[in-house]
């Protein structure tokens, strides 16, 4: 219900927004709606953002938080995965992501640190291979999928030399770079049943 409201707020909100940008500038009813869709997009991710924030600093600190939102952001945007149908369902899911990462990270405090090189350097391998995953919410042009792939490693590579560097400043962020690969290999395990992509390749294989 609280989040049904807020969303029903910043949706009010976005409309008095655009009604008198239009009144001023005398934008067609077309560029209107568009001009709409765009701006609710965006304050919709702000609103996730925070959300994520304040509760990834209220259970697991500030910086750790920042970091693990930084770096989630950047490859599930390029690496892909399962998305939400609805604004709602991804204000959930968005909640759920970041309270699974801060205890992983709790949780990688108490394993030996050379499995948690294992599992990164793993997980890492993972996701070069799979990446990108579509969605039938998000899906990705066949002809950009070899970019796609090439940003994906590209990224990895950077995580990997962070964990690298972070294992002289200090490891629990290693652990956060740990977490945020772990979930997003989780999100393209269950994107995958839902890739139109590869959905078609299983059924040409068949």
């Amino acid at each position: 219900m609280i989040g049904e409201k807020v969303l029903f707020m910043l949706k009010r909100i976005s409309e008095k927004i655009i009604n008198k940008f239009v009144s001023v500038e005398e934008m067609s009813h077309e560029d209107k709606v568009v001009l709409e869709y765009g701006f609710n997009i965006f304050v919709s991710h702000i609103m996730h953002t925070l959300i994520m924030q304040i509760i990834g600093t209220i259970l697991g600190g500030f910086l750790d938080t920042v970091i693990f939102i930084l770096l989630y952001s950047i490859v599930r945007k390029n690496a892909g995965g399962v998305h939400a149908s609805t604004d709602k369902m991804c204000m959930i899911f968005s909640v759920f992501v970041m309270i699974l990462g801060i205890l992983l990270k709790n949780i990688f405090a108490f394993v030996p640190f050379v499995y948690v090189i294992v599992l990164n350097l793993s997980l890492s391998v993972v996701i070069c291979l799979l990446a990108p995953v579509d969605d039938v919410n998000k899906p990705v042009d066949t002809i950009n999928i070899n970019h796609y792939r090439k940003i994906v490693f590209e990224i990895i590579s950077v995580y990997f030399a962070m964990f690298l560097i972070f294992v002289k400043i200090d490891t629990s962020y290693c652990n956060v770079i740990t977490s945020v690969l772990i979930i997003e290999v989780i999100d393209i395990l269950l994107g995958l049943s839902r890739s139109p992509r590869y959905r078609k390749y299983k059924g040409e294989g068949e």
